[in-house]
């Protein structure tokens, strides 16, 4: 299994830009405050430090085994529990937990989505409780209503933008396994038009077969007629033998000339759907005479 370059099987591309565009955007406003308040480089360093890592395991392909999905999602907690002591940025850790979101969105099951989604938005919440009891700045609900919702207001955006964002890709991975589920009924109807041709081909060349053999079958036997028809009147009338052996020549010529014609009709593999003949249509293999009528020329020759 190939576990690099994951733009080559992603099975969502919108997903995959959306998640390296947080990936540049918040590795562009890092650097920018890194650029323009020097003084707090340290927690700035912090900040890229992680969103490297989070690019590196962004180019790791998806994952098959529980196992190993577990490994990855775990890394990814790690990571985030792992930094938010250096830094703390509310902005910066809810865009690594979206971009967590849309990665674990194809490894796990819908619970497992669900899951991970809560553990984000309690991981978001917990730091939000952090900031505030740091700072002596957590009010009550009673106090000032307007304060506590300016402080929580963040978290609450975070959580609708969480379950959108859920909603969305639900409704896209609906959208993808609709459009597979076409791609193969349509892939089995093609399948299914080419047996019919393949079928209607091999019906055709059947009966050519047997309209050829049909009509060899009385070209030998009015051939047969004429050949007797002339030795009986050899010696009789050697002008009318000489007729009947023309007749029968002529006969054999035209039965060869039909029996290159349906060797060269059984050759074709295939028909194509512009000379696709029905199978009630007879082929034009059929003689000029039949057995009765040269008996009948014969009688009444005699008489």
């Amino acid at each position: 299994m190939n576990y690099w370059l994951k733009t080559q099987s992603h099975p969502i591309r919108c997903l995959l830009y959306l998640e390296w565009g947080f990936l540049a955007i918040a590795s562009m406003a890092s650097f920018l405050e890194l650029v323009l308040a020097p003084q707090i480089w340290q927690h700035k360093v912090s900040d890229l430090l992680v969103l490297a890592v989070f690019a590196l395991l962004g180019v790791t392909s998806y994952i098959d085994k529980f196992a190993t999905k577990t490994i990855y999602v775990c890394m990814h907690f790690s990571l985030v529990l792992i930094w938010l002591p250096f830094s703390g940025a509310l902005w910066l850790l809810s865009i690594l937990l979206l971009i967590l979101m849309i990665r674990c969105f194809f490894m796990l099951p819908l619970q497992g989505r669900w899951i991970i989604a809560g553990l984000a938005f309690g991981i978001v919440l917990l730091a939000r409780m952090q900031q505030l009891y740091s700072t002596h700045k957590l009010l009550a609900f009673s106090q000032l209503s307007q304060q506590w919702m300016s402080q929580w207001s963040d978290v609450f955006w975070f959580g609708i933008v969480l379950l959108l964002l859920t909603q969305l890709m639900q409704q896209v991975l609906i959208t993808q396994q609709i459009q597979q589920q076409l791609a193969r009924e349509q892939q089995r109807w093609r399948q299914y038009i080419q047996q019919q041709q393949k079928l209607i081909a091999l019906q055709a060349r059947h009966h050519v077969a047997c309209e050829s053999y049909d009509a060899l079958g009385h070209a030998l036997a009015a051939i047969n007629i004429q050949i007797q028809s002339a030795l009986k009147f050899w010696s009789i009338d050697p002008n009318q033998a000489q007729e009947f052996l023309t007749q029968a020549q002529r006969v054999g010529v035209t039965t060869m000339q039909e029996i290159r014609n349906s060797l060269r009709a059984l050759r074709i593999h295939t028909i194509p759907p512009q000379i696709q003949l029905p199978l009630e249509q007879k082929h034009d293999v059929t003689v000029s005479f039949s057995p009765q009528d040269y008996l009948a020329m014969n009688y009444n020759k005699r008489i």
